[in-house]
């Protein structure tokens, strides 16, 4: 009777450990269970940013595990990005796709090598969470924004910190290129626009007239026209790069 108990407990623990084990083995399997129409399941952990390469070779995906990069032709994973010690806040590839870049709320931009996985540079001056990074359109620089309105600009063959940029400001710092990747356009929290000089980090206009806060900006193709939108009066004005001039108010 001892036996035979033994042996139904030892069944019901094998099926027991099946049923726990067959979801798993499903979420490892990346096609296997899919949706109609789905390609594969990648990403483990809790997901929050996901962004392609330019050439769309590669596809990276942060995670509360780590940032997990693809091959987009096979969907296998290439790496697995680990060293940041809070969630991954943005994600931008280089022009050439050979390097990624990442911020995070712990306050750090990283520079990553998106053949072998290796970090080439953690680039450390930023007080609290980083909410931007975008290389300029050489790659040669990173720009990184963060909280209490602080941007800086990097060197990202060496990591070394080219130019730090402090206005007044307390709120979050949004910064990118222009096309040309000469000017640095940034939006400040008290409702103005800012142009930079991507070189010097000099500051070279600040766009003021929106009542409300600017939500939003957009460089022409060209780079000669920046649009701004203003959640506070309903507007979108258009500026001169060059001058900083008003050109039209959209309303």
């Amino acid at each position: 009777m001892t036996a035979k108990i033994l042996i139904q407990t030892l069944a019901t623990s094998l099926c027991l450990l099946l049923v726990v084990a067959s979801p798993v083995a499903a979420r490892e399997a990346p096609f296997e269970s899919l949706p109609i129409g789905a390609k594969a399941r990648l990403g483990r952990g809790s997901i929050s940013l996901v962004t392609y390469s330019p050439d769309s070779s590669r596809l990276a995906i942060a995670s509360s595990v780590g940032i997990w990069l693809y091959d987009t032709q096979t969907y296998e994973t290439v790496s697995l990005l680990t060293g940041h010690t809070d969630r991954v806040t943005v994600l931008a590839f280089s022009p050439d796709g050979r390097t990624l870049a990442s911020g995070s709320r712990d306050g750090t931009a990283r520079l990553w090598d998106t053949v072998t996985g290796i970090l080439r540079h953690t680039l450390e001056d930023h007080v609290g969470r980083v909410t931007r990074v975008e290389f300029s359109p050489d790659g040669r620089t990173l720009v990184s924004g963060g909280a209490y309105n602080t941007a800086r600009l990097w060197d990202t063959a060496t990591g070394t910190l080219l130019t730090p940029l402090n206005p007044e400001s307390g709120q979050p710092f949004s910064v990118e290129f222009s096309p040309d990747g000469q000017t640095l356009v940034s939006i400040r929290g008290d409702n103005a626009v800012l142009l930079w000089d991507a070189a010097t980090g000099t500051l070279r206009h600040t766009l003021e007239g929106h009542t409300g806060g600017v939500t939003d900006v957009a460089l022409s193709p060209d780079g000669r026209i920046l649009a701004s939108a203003s959640w506070g009066n309903g507007t979108i004005r258009l500026w001169d790069m060059v001058t900083g001039t008003l050109r039209h108010t959209l309303e």
